[in-house]
């Protein structure tokens, strides 16, 4: 948590809001089961992305749509909508007015929102900002998770270490999961 503050000015969060994983890519592949999303959900994810995303969402039975833009998605509510920033393998980076815009409309819908946040050390030209931060999420996690790679962050892309940080009772269902399932 000290590093999520000192680094990306992420503040306010406690203990019960952060859980280490064994990599990210089980923790986006399996995010979508352990969050209880299901047969008839909408799981969204932008167009060029990790495919891990599209994989994890079909794993649980739910369909999936590729959109870059919220007006995309339509009448429909997402039960889970994916972002990445800085992307891979673009390196677009979205600016904080995006990503309120984001939390606010997943929010006003009861969408779950997750940010793949695996590279956000790594901004080129912008300096990327997690949707964690109080200038994006007004202070508050609700609704919102943040997935981390200490592994990429590192350059041990095989160590396999990554953290989940946000919505203390989306990670307490998390916690609830992992005790089953290892």
């Amino acid at each position: 948590l000290d590093w999520m503050e000192r680094r990306l000015g992420v503040t306010g969060l406690g203990l019960d809001a952060v859980i280490p994983t064994i990599g990210s890519k089980e923790l986006i592949a399996g995010l979508p089961t352990h969050l209880g999303v299901g047969p008839g959900d909408l799981v969204v994810h932008p167009e060029l992305a990790y495919p891990t995303y599209e994989v994890g969402a079909v794993l649980a039975g739910a369909r999936t749509l590729a959109a870059d833009s919220l007006t995309a998605i339509g009448p429909e509510v997402p039960r889970l909508l994916w972002l990445n920033s800085p992307a891979n393998p673009t390196g677009r980076v979205l600016p904080v007015e995006h990503l309120r815009k984001v939390v606010d409309w997943c929010r006003d819908r009861g969408t779950v929102l997750v940010s793949d946040e695996c590279y956000i050390e790594l901004g080129w030209e912008d300096r990327p900002v997690s949707v964690l931060h109080p200038d994006v999420c007004g202070g508050s996690a609700d609704g919102v998770l943040a997935v981390h790679s200490l592994s990429k962050r590192s350059n041990l892309a095989g160590y396999r270490c990554a953290f989940v940080a946000g919505d203390p009772a989306l990670v307490g269902e998390l916690l609830a999961v992992r005790k089953n399932l290892g």
